[in-house]
C-alpha cells in the first residue's frame, strides 16, 4: 500500500542535535531572542559575528531591517516575535552540514514554541523547514513567495533572501524580502487551515462502484467542479499500443475516487466528460484533453480549469515551481505521495530512442491498488490547489507591499 511519511520532519522524540559531527563550540550558542507576544518565529541561517560578539540575535543589519519592515505593520521585533537560527552555535564559516547536525534542535525549538508563523531568513533557514518536505531543489529562488503550509508544526512558513546582502540601498532583492515579509504577515492573521490527511480522502473504487458513481455525477445537473486525473501507459496518446489505464476524479476537499478504464467505464467517463455542468480541474490539462481525444473520441466540455497554468499566472518563474509535486507539498503541506510509482512512469531507455514521446512506460509492473491510490491522491491535491490558488489570484494585488496594504494589515 502506498506510504504518505513526512521524511523531512523526523519524529520529535528521537529529535537530537549531532553535536559531535558538527563539531562548533557549543559555548558559542545563544538562547531564542524575544517574547513572542504575536508568536512570529524568525529563523536566521546563524549568527553572524556581531550577534556572536554580543551574544543576543537582536542586533545587526539583518536584524535592523526585518525589524524596521516589521514596525510598519504596528509589530515590535522584541516584544512580539522569538529570533534563533538554523545554526545555533558560530563559526565564521556556516555549512549545510552544520544546518543538518543542527535542524533537530530548530524542530524542537518550533515544536516548543508553537509559532503561528516561521519566517525563514536565508538559504540554510529555508533548507532547514523544506528540505525532504519539497522535492527537488529547496533553494530560495525557487522556495521563496509562497506561504507553506507546515502541517507537521500546524502553523505557516514563509522564506526569504537575507535583507541587504547586495550592498545597494533599495536593491531588488530588498525589494522581493519587503514582499515576502509582507506574506509573512498576512499569514500571521491568516487562521492556520488543516487538511485532512490525504490518505483518508481517497476510495478505490470496483468497475460496478465506478459506473455507480459515474452515472450519478452525470445525472445530478448541479454546476459544479470536479478534478481529473489520468494515468497511462505513457506520456503521448499517438502509438497503437497506449492506453488509458485509470481515471480519478474529486468531487470536493476531501473525497476523491479512482477507477480502472475498461469497457465498462469508457462509455460513462466519455459522458462525465462532456457533462456540461461539470466544470473540470486538471493539472496540465493538456495531457487529459490530448488522450481524451485520441482515447475517448471527445476534448469534452467545461475543461476550465488548469492549475499549472493558474500557478504560472500568479507567478512566473522558471525555477519549477508550477509541478503539483511541488505546489501541493508546498500550499497544502501533504506529504510526498509518489516516491515508489514515479520509477514506473519513466519509458526504458532503449523504448524511448525507439518511439521517443510515445514510448510505453512501466506502469504495469505497478500493483493496481498503490497505482490507483496514487492517482486518488493526485485528483485530490490538484482540487486542494485549485481552491489555494483561486483566492491567490483574486488577492493577488493585497500581496505587494504596498502603504495602502500594509495599513490594512497593521496591528
Amino acid at each position: 500500500m502506498i506510504g504518505l511519511e513526512y521524511s523531512g520532519i523526523p519524529s520529535l522524540a528521537v529529535c537530537n542535535p549531532d553535536c559531535i559531527s558538527c563539531g562548533l563550540n557549543r559555548s558559542s550558542g545563544i538562547s531564542v531572542y524575544g517574547n513572542g507576544a504575536k508568536r512570529m518565529l524568525i529563523v536566521f541561517d546563524a549568527q553572524t559575528s556581531i550577534m556572536a560578539t554580543s551574544k543576543s540575535y537582536g542586533i545587526g543589519h539583518e536584524f535592523t531591517f526585518i525589524k524596521n519592515q516589521l514596525y510598519k505593520y504596528g509589530i515590535v521585533a522584541e516584544e512580539d516575535c522569538w529570533v534563533t537560527s538554523a545554526v545555533q552555535c558560530y563559526s565564521p564559516s556556516i555549512t549545510s552540514k552544520h544546518m543538518d547536525c543542527c535542524r533537530p534542535r530548530l524542530l524542537k525549538t518550533i515544536s516548543m514554541l508553537k509559532p503561528k508563523v516561521i519566517l525563514a531568513v536565508g538559504e540554510l533557514a529555508a533548507a532547514s523547514l523544506f528540505s525532504g518536505v519539497i522535492p527537488g531543489s529547496v533553494k530560495l529562488e525557487r522556495t521563496h513567495g509562497f506561504i507553506h503550509n507546515c502541517r507537521p508544526f500546524s502553523c505557516w512558513a514563509v522564506a526569504s533572501f537575507v535583507p541587504g546582502s547586495t550592498r545597494l540601498r533599495y536593491s531588488v532583492l530588498d525589494r522581493i524580502v519587503e514582499r515576502d515579509i509582507h506574506l509573512a504577515v498576512m499569514a500571521l492573521q491568516t487562521p492556520y487551515k488543516a487538511w485532512k490527511e490525504e490518505k483518508q480522502c481517497v476510495s478505490v473504487c470496483s468497475q460496478k462502484e465506478a459506473v455507480k458513481r459515474l452515472a450519478g455525477a452525470i445525472a445530478n445537473t448541479k454546476e459544479r467542479w470536479m478534478a481529473l486525473d489520468y494515468e497511462t501507459t505513457g506520456l503521448k496518446p499517438h502509438n497503437a499500443n497506449q492506453k488509458l489505464i485509470s481515471c480519478a476524479i474529486c468531487e470536493s476537499l476531501d473525497e476523491s475516487w479512482s477507477f480502472m478504464v475498461d469497457d465498462k467505464t469508457m462509455p460513462l467517463l466519455k459522458e462525465f466528460l462532456n457533462a456540461p455542468h461539470i466544470k473540470k480541474i486538471a493539472h496540465n490539462m493538456a495531457f487529459e484533453l490530448s488522450w481524451s481525444a485520441a482515447k475517448l473520441g471527445t476534448f469534452g466540455r467545461r475543461m476550465e480549469l488548469d492549475t499549472m497554468l493558474l500557478a504560472h499566472t500568479i507567478d512566473n518563474r522558471d525555477k519549477k515551481i508550477t509541478g503539483i509535486k511541488f505546489l501541493a507539498p508546498m500550499l497544502l503541506g501533504c506529504a510526498i505521495w509518489n516516491k515508489h510509482i514515479e520509477p514506473y512512469l519513466d519509458a526504458d531507455k532503449k523504448e524511448e530512442m525507439l518511439h521517443g514521446e510515445n514510448a510505453l512506460n512501466n506502469i504495469h509492473r505497478i500493483q493496481p491498488l498503490d497505482l490507483l491510490t496514487y492517482n486518488a491522491i493526485d485528483s485530490l491535491v490538484e482540487f486542494r490547489v485549485a481552491a489555494v490558488l483561486i483566492p491567490m489570484l483574486k488577492q493577488y494585488n493585497k500581496t505587494l507591499p504596498t502603504p495602502e496594504n500594509i495599513r490594512a494589515l497593521s496591528f
